[in-house]
């Protein structure tokens, strides 16, 4: 159990470091209709979602993803979701830890 424990630590950790830098450059790349960027990004943010259990943010960050696949980047309503909800968990995290 411990281990499991130091675990779910390095990665609730990693995605408290990572994530908000992620989801600048993700905003960034948006900007700059960098299509490739903002679906790897989009995807590397949506697995650091998923490891974490943040279901509804994996759901935004695979909606930025597969929109800038398909060329089309209508993210504004994802990004005030995820921009209301990535501090709070962070927050949350913040305080298990």
């Amino acid at each position: 159990l411990l281990n499991k424990e130091v675990l779910l630590n390095k990665i609730c950790n990693m995605f408290i470091v990572t994530a908000p830098e992620k989801f600048v450059d993700l905003k960034k790349f948006i900007s700059d209709k960098n299509y490739e960027e903002v679906r790897l990004c989009a995807h590397s943010l949506k697995g650091l979602s998923g490891e974490v259990g943040a279901k509804s943010l994996r759901q935004h960050f695979a909606e930025i993803e597969i929109q800038a696949k398909d060329k089309q980047l209508n993210v504004d309503k994802q990004l005030e979701l995820i921009e209301d909800q990535l501090p709070k968990l962070i927050a949350q995290m913040g305080q298990y830890l």
